[in-house]
């Protein structure tokens, strides 16, 4: 995926990237791996919507394809539709995303290239074309607007998934200059910039995708975040009993209830290492909060009288549970808690300044073992409706790691003003 903010040529690549398959003559910059020897079928297709096609698509083709080296017919469509490369014996052709999607079935591709962001059943038809002999590469080639969320939950925003790479750029990298080799005036991407609505600002400018331009976290940064640890390889070189475990609760009685697991280290990192997210009564969660504690413990954690913090709320005698309150509930399955605060503009402020740290952040997810946590912090937004307030959802697990991190925090300064002043020196303040 190749994804970049208005004119940072975006269909100019899309278009080398075409030209170096299907001609025996390579670019230099073009010159290795598949596209010297192309191991899938020669049958390659490219997809965009018809506005793009006819203004902008098959003219930067045209543009870049060698004349004389194909022929291009239109098949009654007002764009060159269909081209053949006889030198390397190559094919492609081009449909719209207005088309019916059985259109895209019945042919086997090597390559699907797409242009700006398809509908979702569009792209999977596509996907299922690449499946014959060696299979094939699908490549997009889009702005992230709205429209492009699904690509983003697909495949940027799980680390772990293999399926495919993405690539960012922004308009600025294509500002004229011997470093970026672009051919864009600084002067005219700014009035450009001026026409964009606020909405659209970090899409079409930065690359970044729209329907996370209102998230509260901009610090949250997986590759700085999200650590490839387990839990042991974590505290392999740390004494027993130096490093602790601390664990909220944010319970709902339809939902799932959400419980997040934070370990203190000695160096005065916060690390988040393991959640439940299930929709279960509390005799099934409390089961699972302890089994939990009990590897902590193992592990040579100390788990501060297993006494965890829960929503305030939770205190509430509550008619439908019979009368009794979570608190209550919890108490009776072995698990306590006491009540956590409610200040969510200082859990905030709190998580953002932990995020960002000194010289590095103070707090990191363990990968695989809080995927909700780390989702949540990747999606946790401001309402649409007053972008002065957050959005009353997907907030479970985020609740959780603000009232951990105000509960525990890193106290930098335990002894003596010459111990303080060394602590600044070191840049830790």
């Amino acid at each position: 995926m190749f994804i970049g903010g208005n004119g940072s040529s975006k269909s100019a690549t899309l278009a080398n990237v075409v030209c170096n398959i299907v001609c025996e003559k390579k670019n230099p910059y073009f010159d290795f791996g598949i596209f010297q020897n192309w191991p899938f079928l020669k049958r390659l297709r490219l997809v965009s919507d018809p506005t793009t096609i006819s203004e902008k698509t098959v003219p930067e083709l045209l543009k870049w394809l060698p004349r004389g080296r194909y022929k291009a017919t239109k098949e009654k469509k007002s764009y060159f539709s269909k081209f053949y490369f006889p030198e390397t014996d190559f094919m492609l052709d081009i449909l719209s995303y207005d088309q019916d999607p059985k259109e895209f079935e019945s042919v086997d591709l090597g390559a699907c290239l797409l242009d700006e962001p398809p509908p979702e059943n569009i792209f999977n038809a596509c996907l299922s074309r690449l499946r014959v002999g060696a299979g094939g590469v699908q490549c997009c080639f889009f702005t992230p607007l709205s429209s492009a969320a699904y690509l983003f939950d697909r495949f940027v925003e799980i680390p772990s998934q293999i399926a495919a790479t993405a690539t960012f750029i922004t308009v600025w990298d294509n500002i004229e200059g011997p470093e970026t080799r672009g051919f864009l005036n600084k002067a005219t991407v700014e009035r450009m910039i001026e026409a964009y609505t606020e909405d659209e600002k970090e899409a079409r400018i930065e690359g970044k995708f729209m329907h996370l331009g209102g998230t509260i976290f901009k610090e949250f940064d997986r590759t700085k975040h999200v650590v490839n640890l387990t839990l042991p390889e974590l505290v392999q070189n740390i004494p027993r009993h130096a490093w602790r475990v601390a664990y909220a609760i944010d319970p709902h009685p339809v939902t799932e209830t959400a419980v997040l697991f934070m370990a203190l280290l000695p160096d005065g990192r916060r690390v988040f290492i393991d959640e439940i997210f299930v929709n279960k009564d509390t005799g099934i969660i409390s089961k699972q909060i302890n089994d939990i504690l009990n590897y902590c413990e193992r592990l040579g954690a100390d788990t501060m009288k297993r006494i965890g913090l829960i929503d305030p709320s939770a205190v509430i005698e509550d008619k439908l549970r019979g009368g009794t309150s979570w608190i209550n509930d919890f108490f009776k399955n072995g698990v306590k808690c006491m009540p956590a605060t409610k200040d969510r503009d200082r859990a905030d402020d709190m998580i953002r300044q932990e995020l960002r740290g000194t010289v590095n952040p103070n707090i990191y997810f363990l990968q695989g073992k809080t995927c909700r946590a780390v989702w949540e912090f990747s999606h946790y937004h401001k309402s649409q409706s007053n972008p002065e307030k957050r959005a009353d959802e997907d907030d479970h697990m985020v609740e959780c790691a603000g009232r951990l991190l105000i509960a525990f925090p890193h106290h930098l300064f335990r002894t003596s003003t010459e111990e303080k002043r060394k602590r600044v020196i070191q840049g830790i303040n």
